[in-house]
């Protein structure tokens, strides 16, 4: 059996969230659960998580194929993570029109696009 778990399972990839970093590698938020409201920093470890947030327990309290979905998504993730910096570095560029028509002709946007998806 597996002893180490990941436990605080994000709903947003890192690998999103890390484009919003400032210079410092923290990335701005606001919990609105909080008066007054304002601007706080974290990693992207610590955003968009919640603890077993895709497990799935039994009657008896315990764990159903723990971490399975985490596993298969952080699989998904690292395929389609070098895909969306593709799609970050096309659209931000001062040439996107004609990137972009590149990019259609030789057929990578509908693997973008799919994995967009």
């Amino acid at each position: 059996m597996k002893k180490d778990y990941v436990k605080q399972e994000h709903y947003i990839p890192q690998f999103a969230l890390k484009n919003f970093r400032n210079n410092n590698n923290k990335i701005p938020f606001v919990n609105i659960k909080k008066k007054p409201l304002k601007l706080l920093y974290t990693s992207s470890t610590k955003l968009m998580q919640e603890r077993d947030f895709y497990e799935i327990k039994d009657l008896d309290g315990d764990y159903v194929l723990r971490n399975l979905i985490e596993e298969v998504y952080s699989s998904w993730e690292s395929e389609i993570s070098p895909k969306f910096r593709k799609f970050l570095t096309v659209t931000s560029n001062n040439n996107f029109r004609k990137n972009f028509i590149e990019i259609v002709n030789n057929n990578e946007w509908a693997d973008i696009e799919t994995s967009l998806l």
